[in-house]
C-alpha cells in the first residue's frame, strides 16, 4: 500500500542504484516513487516515474515492477475521479497471475478495483472481484487482510449490513501502521453514512480521514473528504485552524518559504509539484493565521 509522506530524500535510492552499479533495482524504485506521487496527486511526477519504471521494467524483464507502475497510474486516476481509466489500469494489473502475498501488486490492486467499480455502479463485477480478492488472501499473514476483505464486503453490500461491515473493517485496522489505508476506509464509511442521512456520524469519520490525508499530503483524497464534509453540512471555514500544529510536510515547506525560496525552488528542494506546495502553504497560512511569507517568518522557530 502507499505509505506517505515520502521525504525529500525519496530520490536517494535511485542514486544508490547508480553508485552501486545495481540498475536492476531501478524499475521497482521508480514504481514506488510513482505510487507516492499518485497518492499526493502529483500527476506529472507520477507519470514521469511510471513511464521510466515501465521502460526500465521492459529492459530488465521485470513484470513485477511493471505492475507497480501500472497500479500507480490507476491510483492517480482513482484520486482524480477518472474511474473508467482507473478500472482499466487496475484490470491490467489483477489479470496477471503474479503475487507475493498482500505485497503483490496483482493482489493489492483488487480492493482499489472493487472501489472503482462500485463508484461506477458496476456492482456485480465489483462483487465478483471482492470474492476473488477474499479467496486470494486466505491464510495470508498480513494485518491488513481482515480490514481490506471486510471493506470490500461493505462496498458491494447494498443493504443496511454495509454499515456493520465498515465498522468491523475499522476495528480490524486498529494496530495497522498504514494509517493511509485506514483513512481510506473511514472516507468510504463516511460517504456511506452521508448517503444514509446520518450526517453527524458521517462528519466524525470524514473529519478523522481528512486529518490523516492532510498530514500525509495526499491532496486528492483530502479534497474528496472536504467535498463530502461540505455535502454533510459542515462549514469548513469555521473549523479552528490557528491552534493546530504543522505536519512534517507543512513544516518543511514553511521553513523553506520563510527562508525566501520561491514556490518553484521549494518544488525542486522537496520533489513536490507546484500544486502540492501551494496546498501546504495554504494550510500553513490558515493554521498560523498569517497572510504571507513575511509574517510566516516571525511565527516559526529560529526566525523571530
Amino acid at each position: 500500500m502507499c505509505r506517505a509522506p515520502a521525504s525529500a530524500e525519496s530520490g536517494r535510492p535511485l542514486e544508490l542504484c547508480d553508485e552501486l552499479a545495481q540498475p536492476g533495482h531501478r524499475p521497482e524504485i521508480l514504481g514506488i516513487l510513482a505510487t507516492v506521487a499518485a497518492c499526493r496527486g502529483d500527476a506529472a511526477a507520477c507519470r514521469n516515474h511510471a513511464d521510466a519504471a515501465l521502460e526500465a521494467a521492459e529492459r530488465h524483464g521485470q513484470q513485477w515492477a511493471r505492475l507497480i507502475a501500472l497500479r500507480a497510474c490507476g491510483l492517480l486516476a482513482l484520486g482524480q475521479g477518472d474511474l473508467v481509466a482507473a478500472v482499466g489500469l487496475f484490470e491490467q494489473v489483477v489479470a496477471v497471475p503474479l503475487a507475493r502475498g498482500l505485497r503483490g501488486p496483482t493482489v493489492v490492486s483488487l480492493p482499489d478495483l472493487v472501489e472503482a467499480l462500485v463508484r461506477l455502479g458496476r456492482r456485480e463485477e465489483a462483487a465478483s472481484q471482492a470474492a476473488g480478492f477474499e479467496r486470494r488472501v486466505t491464510d495470508v499473514p498480513d494485518l491488513r487482510v481482515p480490514a481490506l476483505v471486510t471493506r470490500c464486503r461493505a462496498l458491494v453490500d447494498t443493504g443496511p449490513d454495509a454499515g456493520m461491515a465498515y465498522r468491523q473493517a475499522l476495528v480490524h485496522h486498529q494496530g495497522d501502521p498504514d494509517s493511509f489505508v485506514n483513512a481510506r476506509t473511514q472516507l468510504l464509511y463516511g460517504e456511506w453514512l452521508r448517503r444514509q442521512g446520518e450526517r453527524r456520524s458521517a462528519r466524525t469519520e470524514l473529519d478523522a480521514a481528512l486529518e490523516i490525508f492532510e498530514k500525509y499530503g495526499t491532496a486528492p483524497w483530502a479534497e474528496r473528504a472536504r467535498g463530502e464534509l461540505r455535502a454533510s453540512g459542515a462549514v469548513l471555514r469555521s473549523r479552528p485552524q490557528a491552534g493546530l500544529e504543522l505536519t512534517e510536510a507543512e513544516l518543511r515547506v514553511a521553513l523553506l518559504a520563510s527562508d525566501g525560496l520561491t514556490d518553484r525552488e521549494i518544488c525542486g528542494q522537496l520533489y513536490l509539484s507546484p500544486k502540492t506546495v501551494e496546498f501546504h502553504l495554504g494550510r500553513v497560512y490558515r493554521k498560523l493565521g498569517v497572510r504571507g511569507r513575511t509574517e510566516l517568518a516571525g511565527r516559526l522557530p529560529g526566525h523571530n
